[in-house]
């Protein structure tokens, strides 16, 4: 149960104590300033006139910029807590200093004048070190929701000290009250010492926070964003002056200089800290709720500028100056209640999304250059106004109103960019793609890629120039059909297949019969027919009996294509069909590859009977093959096929291939209610995403009212990739689907209330990683509403982030939501007890009574809640037999670390494609040498992984083995023999791989696993690792300008490594742009040990060597990837990488490499093959 102050001040749990102590150290600085300023304004008053005011904001504006200037250097060299005691000691100090001179020359006018300076350097001073502090102290969304009652100290303060003076100065001197202000500060300095001690600073210690502290402040103030706090700062000084000249101008006219004044300044001080305390308690969270950052630094001056009006009006119609007096002091006491309470605390919530130690330094410019630049600004312009041009009252208050109007409009600037601050403080996920532009000079170098000796690199310039419909020369084409390499060899068939060249035939005999890769043999002979030569055909009819299927199955395909009228192709035309109907699915197989690419009409109903075969492989074959001028007489029949699992892709690249338009068609098939399931609708929403065509955005926007939670969020993810924008009378549909999720969620949280986390906790964490998919939907919807981007930002950062970047994610979503969007979204998405979500819902759905136990699990039984996953939870509660066995297997899966990461939901997917094995004692598992291409867990008992007679290591339950076969086939390492009887779970390669290509986070999970086998592996390696002696390097390593054509060779260099081949080359295109080459000098270090890396690199030219301790790690030369452990996990370097002659790299930020493995799978895979091979390079040694 929450306390009193906790509920009253809504407070979340461990948070009371932590205000507390704040509100008191707000207090303690509170009473010094007023003590002081009162004392120093008194002071002035007594010694010099008002008029003169503008010459101390001169003052001041050289002096406290000097000591901001200081204070940053010392924050450079010291760390923030000590900086914070020294500056508070000093402020206890001061008034000391000013007592005891005024105490020796009590004449000393001057004294009084650097008085009244020095205030304003205590002020700045004082809020620097408060709100720094709180700023280490409290969150972004706490910021928002505490920065006004912590600071309301500061009010009481003021109340109390405002009402205490007038009785302390009719018994003390004026300047005793100094003595007063210093005991606030060392209270204020005992204050921050039982803060420090009590709780941590958040980033103290934060390794980036550290890092940024080098930053220069001048490349950091070039920011759009700081310019328009610095503007907007500037002028809401030049207004604070304005009206502070004012005020104590004719509050020394209207009063006696002395305890008069002193007393009506301190009952004034007391009146601003009750309006202060009402509206930071009362007001300002309710109205920066409705009305965000930007309502809380608009009041001010809103406020401010209607008492400039009302000033202007009084001047000029009633000029009396009891009645001028009385605006003036109405519109101070607005000014500084408004501005305490409701500008102040939203204004240093501005400086949040930076880190700690760039926010102390802008916070500290801020406040004491620009803030008191705009003072010395202020104080020449007021002395221009009042001594020299002498203008009347109304005309001035008319220049405060047009200077207020400027700082209004200032602050309307901010908001924007508030929010994409916000923004670039989060993480953002998955990367967009980019086009490559070929010019003119870049032909050459692509032709001149075709002569490298790696294979990718040749292929990638091939296809580039493909794209761009640059034609190769024969030379060209002889050169690379004589390449050395398969995928080379490959490459060029395609290409002569797709563009037949009958001069090459002789070159192309000559090839076939000196060919060294047998995989180049089908595409060989395919491009040989298509010349449709005599002597192609004496070579085809040839293959027309060898043994090699694939290579007899071209040669029968490249007759019947190319030589239908020869009798030896009117003989095999017959065979053909034959093997269509045979039940040796061989035979079904090869006719799949061939009968599809036949334009005959007789072939029709062969292929129909392909495309219908009982074999995926076989219908797979048929649909992969089918020609696309025949695919429109086989529509009906494909439509059909692509409801049977896997046929999806398949179906839709023969159709895609012929640009025919099948809406109508799958349209139908969506619509049949009767004999179309979810998965079916899943695949037809998929299609329409994969077509990307326009009209089907609409298509797919018509859809969104359907049930199943599954199929609506496969629709918005669909609309998502069209960049899908709402129009007005879209919103209301869009806010509906708001409202179901609202509800669907407040039913979530109910019936978690009512089950029991022991007994029922496989339930209750299904529900709630319900609520995670709830969430995403939401936000995917809202991103129709909203600026996309911006909303997609918040939701990775609401489940993936820290709690800091959680923080971040709310505030960025306050400020782009509607009032009506934050009351359907927030009470779900707040970081709020489950309780407290419940009794915020609970208000829109009174009529809902809370469900019971039994009745939970019978509703969800029943399948309404359309989630099998949550019926097989509730099934094993209610000891279903075929559910516990599946929530069984889930667990024996997520007990083993390489699945620990993955949600239960999805490991449901793969848990029926586990088999289970029971071995007794002694029984061999596995054997050494022979191929894995399985992984096992141990679900019960105890095995031994040995070599003969040498046991390497005992797996017990909850363990795993094989799993690098599974990932990458190769041959057996050791034997697997049980020791007790054995019950294991067997995962083949294939179901492991279709399941990280479907569950991307699986991939990253397991990468994850690699990278920490292979650092425990290297430390309990490298007392056997060779010697590597080298010396002492710098880490130096020089920028490679870019050039017109350096983006493609970025790109081509990425496309030349295994690891970055198979992605998109459009996505490929973009981390091109995005990374860096760099040149790398023999013997200079690309890395140290220990470092915290955070990059990885792929070498283009030269070679590395990695060493740790005088011990050889590895060598890394051409197209190798440097550094992919810590990129991965961000750790400490394993070893020191030097370059072992001059050298160049292409650097790869985190990010970067992030966004790859965020939706790429060919990423994942070629990064866990990299981790494979060095895993079992070490296992090695």
């Amino acid at each position: 149960m929450k306390s009193i102050p906790g509920r009253l001040f809504k407070l979340q749990q461990g948070e009371l104590n932590l205000v507390l102590c704040t509100l008191v150290y707000s207090f303690f600085t509170g009473l010094s300033l007023v003590f002081t300023g009162t004392a120093a304004n008194t002071m002035f008053l007594i010694n010099f006139e008002a008029k003169l005011l503008p010459l101390v904001y001169i003052s001041s504006s050289v002096t406290v910029p000097v000591i901001g200037m200081l204070l940053m250097r010392v924050g450079k060299r010291l760390p923030h807590r000590l900086v914070s005691y020294i500056v508070l000691l000093f402020l206890a100090g001061m008034p000391v200093l000013f007592l005891s001179l005024i105490s020796i020359s009590p004449g000393l006018r001057v004294l009084s004048f650097i008085l009244l300076v020095w205030v304003d350097a205590e002020i700045v001073l004082s809020d620097l070190v408060f709100w720094s502090t709180a700023n280490r102290l409290y969150n972004i969304r706490q910021a928002k929701r505490l920065f006004a009652l912590i600071g309301s100290g500061q009010v009481i303060a003021f109340i109390a000290a405002g009402a205490l003076i007038p009785l302390l100065v009719r018994r003390i001197d004026i300047p005793l009250l100094l003595a007063v202000s210093s005991g606030g500060h060392v209270c204020s300095f005992l204050m921050l010492l039982i803060l420090h001690r009590m709780f941590d600073d958040r980033k103290e210690n934060n390794a980036d926070a550290n890092e940024t502290s080098h930053v220069p402040l001048s490349g950091i103030i070039k920011e759009k964003y700081l310019r328009n706090i610095f503007l907007m700062v500037g002028l809401g000084y030049l207004v604070y002056y304005f009206v502070d000249l004012s005020f104590y101008d004719l509050s020394q006219s209207a009063m006696v200089p002395g305890r008069e004044l002193a007393s009506f300044l301190g009952m004034f001080w007391a009146a601003v800290g009750l309006g202060n305390l009402f509206m930071r308690t009362v007001v300002y969270g309710r109205w920066t709720s409705m009305a965000g950052i930007r309502g809380g630094l608009l009041a001010g001056p809103v406020l401010i500028g209607l008492g400039a009006v009302s000033a202007i009006l009084f001047s000029t119609a009633v000029p009396a100056a009891g009645s001028i007096f009385i605006v003036v002091v109405v519109t101070k006491f607005l000014e500084r209640v408004f501005i305490n309470s409701m500008y102040v605390p939203s204004y240093f919530t501005l400086f949040q999304p930076f880190e700690d130690n760039i926010r102390d330094r802008l916070q500290n410019f801020t406040e004491t250059v620009i803030g008191q630049g705009a003072g010395g600004i202020a104080g020449l312009f007021l002395l221009f106004v009042f001594d020299y041009l002498v203008l009347p009252l109304p005309v001035v208050h008319l220049l405060l109103l047009i200077i207020i109007s400027a700082w209004f409009f200032s602050i309307l600037r901010i908001s924007s960019g508030y929010r994409k601050s916000l923004a670039g403080a989060l993480k953002t996920m998955g990367m967009k793609g980019r086009e490559i532009t070929l010019l003119e000079d870049n032909i050459g170098y692509l032709k001149d890629g075709l002569k490298s000796d790696n294979p990718l690199r040749v292929k990638s310039c091939l296809n580039v120039l493909g794209r761009n419909n640059c034609k190769l020369s024969t030379a060209d084409k002889i050169f690379l059909l004589n390449s050395n390499t398969a995928i080379v060899q490959q490459e060029i068939c395609s290409l002569l297949v797709r563009e037949p060249d009958p001069e090459l035939l002789p070159e192309l005999l000559k090839y076939f019969n000196t060919i060294k890769h047998k995989r180049t043999l089908p595409g060989l002979v395919e491009a040989i027919g298509a010349t449709e030569e005599k002597k192609a055909f004496q070579l085809i009819t040839g293959l027309l009996k060898s043994r090699n299927t694939a290579l007899r199955d071209e040669a029968i395909m490249s007759l019947l294509l190319h030589y239908p009228d020869k009798q030896v192709s009117i003989i095999h035309k017959e065979l053909v069909h034959k093997w269509a109907v045979s039940k040796v699915m061989k035979k079904r197989l090869s006719a799949a590859s061939i009968i599809p690419r036949l334009k005959d009409e007789e072939y029709t109903p062969g292929i129909s009977l392909l495309l219908n075969d009982e074999e995926m492989q076989v219908r797979k074959t048929a649909a992969a093959s089918l020609d696309p001028d025949i695919v429109p007489v086989h529509l009906d029949t494909l439509i059909e096929v692509m409801r049977r699992p896997g046929m999806e892709s398949s179906v839709i690249k023969a159709v895609s291939a012929t640009g025919m338009d099948i809406t109508q068609q799958l349209e139908a098939v969506y619509n049949d209610q009767d004999n179309c399931d979810g998965k079916t609708k899943a695949r037809i929403i998929r299609i329409y995403k994969n077509q990307a065509k326009e009209s089907n955005k609409y298509l797919l926007r018509a859809k969104l009212d359907e049930e199943d939670k599954t199929l609506r969020a496969e629709l918005l993810y669909a609309l998502q990739s069209f960049g899908y924008k709402a129009q007005h009378y879209d919103t209301g549909m869009l806010l509906g689907l708001l409202e179901s999720e609202r509800k669907y969620c407040f039913k979530i949280f109910s019936a978690i209330h009512v089950l029991d986390s022991q007994t029922d906790g496989i339930l209750v964490d299904a529900m709630n990683r319900e609520v995670e998919k709830s969430v995403e939907r939401i936000f995917i919807i809202l991103s129709f509403i909203n600026p996309h981007e911006e909303i997609i930002v918040v939701l990775n950062n609401l489940n993936t982030g820290s709690a800091e970047k959680r923080a971040f994610a709310l505030e960025l979503a306050d400020t782009l939501m509607s009032k009506k969007q934050k009351s359907l979204v927030f009470p779900i998405i707040e970081d709020n007890s489950n309780e407290m979500k419940i009794r915020l819902l609970a208000k829109h759905y009174s009529n809902l009574r809370p469900p019971g136990r039994d009745e939970i699990l019978d509703d969800i039984g029943k399948d309404r809640w359309n989630n099998s996953w949550l019926e097989n939870c509730a099934g094993y509660l209610k000891d279903d037999e075929s559910a516990r066995k599946l929530v069984e297997t889930v667990r024996i899966l997520r007990k083993a670390q390489l699945f620990s990461e993955i949600p239960d939901e999805k490991l449901a997917g793969l848990a029926p494609l586990a088999r289970e094995y029971n071995y007794p004692a002694g029984k061999r598992i596995i054997t050494k040498g022979e191929k894995g291409t399985s992984m096992y867990i141990v679900a019960n008992g105890r095995v031994k992984v040995h070599d003969g007679d040498t046991v390497l290591a005992e797996i017990r339950e909850g363990s795993f083995f094989g799993e690098l076969a599974a990932l990458s086939p190769e041959p057996r390492s050791a034997s697997v023999t049980g020791i007790t009887p054995t019950r294991l779970l067997n995962i083949e390669q294939k179901t492991l791989i279709n399941f990280v290509k479907s569950n991307l986070d699986a991939g990253r999970a397991i990468i994850s696993v690699l990278c920490q086998r292979i650092r425990n592996t290297m430390k309990n390696k490298e007392s056997l690792m060779p010697d590597c002696r080298m010396e002492n390097t710098e880490n130096i390593s020089v920028f490679v300008r870019n050039d017109k054509s350096e983006l493609l060779r970025k790109f081509l260099s990425l496309k030349s490594s295994p690891v970055f081949h198979y992605l998109p080359d459009t996505i490929l295109t973009e981390a091109a742009y995005r990374a860096k080459r760099l040149s790398v000098g023999s013997g200079h270090a690309l890395y140290k040990k220990g470092e915290i890396g955070s990059n990885l690199w792929l070498v283009t030219e030269g070679e590395f060597i990695v060493e740790s301790n005088s011990k050889l790690l590895s060598t890394a030369g051409k197209n190798r990837i440097l550094g992919e452990l810590s990129a991965l996990d961000t750790n400490e370097r394993e070893g020191t990488a030097r370059a072992a002659c001059d050298a160049q790299v292409i650097e790869i930020r985190q990010g970067i490499l992030f966004d790859l493995m965020w939706n790429q799978y060919d990423m994942v895979e070629g990064l866990l093959q990299v981790l494979i091979s060095r895993l079992r390079s070490l296992n090695r040694i």
